[in-house]
């Protein structure tokens, strides 16, 4: 038997070379372009031209939704609407254009906050570290009204009309919303800007009296992993040396841990109206996504005591969590956004 006949048979056991034409268009290599076949009989893309959902979009990971998928299909209209917007003629198709992407990202967006959060189990569970993790200290808080936002600084525009206009963080491989530990830790560590405010809550906490110089090296410690070595240097300061890695505090990124309500939403939208020179003049609403009220995160530490015995490790989160508390995190605290209650 030749070599192309071998071949042939095997294209035959997969499906005949008609079939595998009608996936990826006519070529005379069909086994380059083969692609296996798919029990899913209503794709993304198909549901995108019908405007309908399905139980693939149910399970889909969000943060493709938003960031990859969200664009997809718009490409002509946009380059479309750029050529004729100054054209006065055209004022009509200007119009059914911006309709129709109005349009898509209605639906887009409809897509995004209609999930369930029992269908994102198995990724909740991978988020989440074990218990038996060596030094591992937790604790759940739950959002406020108005809710949380993170990422307002990810480019997400197209400058359309009905866009989720700003951006949103999310896990890259499960495609949940998470509070990355960078932020975490720099909202912590953003407290120790203020001492005064520190040494109040260490001696609620842990009934010991603490000097400024005594906050400057427990900081230094915690977010620097450094301790002073007990040298000086050329200039006459402390010389700091390296903590071990194993005995340095880690932070991790919060994770959802239960919705808001009993139908198990997570996300919605809201709005801004940001004011420029002249407040009066036509203000443009800026529709972004968030995380709703009554949605559970937990904070993920590894935490070690202090080098001299005097703040534990359940001392130091404690601490963590009265100033989230406190101060709250991500983006518009300042209007109420990230705040959290036990």
């Amino acid at each position: 038997m030749s070599k192309k006949k071998k071949q042939q048979d095997e294209w035959k056991k997969i499906g005949s070379l008609k079939d595998l034409g009608s996936q990826r268009g006519k070529t005379d290599s069909p086994q380059k372009h083969y692609r296996p076949p798919t029990d899913k009989k209503n794709t993304l893309d198909q549901d995108r031209k019908k405007g309908t959902d399905n139980k693939y979009h149910k399970k889909a990971n969000i943060g493709w939704l938003f960031s990859k998928y969200y664009f997809k299909g718009i490409e002509g209209d946009k380059s479309r609407l750029e050529e004729i917007k100054n054209n006065p003629e055209r004022e009509k198709e200007k119009v059914q254009i911006e309709k129709k992407l109005s349009d898509h990202f209605d639906r887009k967006n409809e897509n995004i906050i209609d999930k369930d959060l029992s269908n994102y189990k198995a990724e909740l569970d991978l988020l989440k570290l074990p218990d038996q993790v060596r030094n591992l200290l937790h604790f759940e808080l739950t959002t406020i009204y108005p809710g949380l936002f993170t990422g307002s600084g990810i480019p997400h525009e197209t400058h359309s009309k009905g866009e989720f206009t700003l951006g949103f963080f999310f896990d890259h491989t499960t495609g949940l919303p998470v509070i990355p530990g960078s932020s975490v830790k720099g909202v912590l560590r953003s407290a120790f800007d203020h001492p005064e405010y520190i040494r109040f809550l260490l001696k609620e906490i842990s009934q010991n009296e603490y000097s400024e110089d005594e906050i400057k090296e427990l900081e230094r410690q915690i977010f620097e992993g450094e301790k002073d070595s007990g040298e000086k240097n050329e200039k006459g300061d402390p010389k700091y040396i390296p903590i071990p890695f194993k005995d340095r505090d880690i932070f991790f990124d919060a994770v959802i841990v239960s919705p808001g309500d009993k139908k198990e939403e997570f996300l919605g939208s809201d709005f801004i109206t940001p004011h420029k020179n002249d407040e009066f003049k036509d203000p443009v609403p800026l529709q972004f996504l968030k995380v709703l009220p009554g949605v559970t995160f937990r904070f993920q530490f590894i935490l070690h005591n202090s080098l001299d015995g005097r703040v534990t490790a359940e001392n130091k989160s404690v601490l963590f969590k009265r100033i989230l508390q406190d101060i709250g995190i991500g983006a518009k605290t300042n209007v109420g956004y990230g705040k959290f209650e036990k």
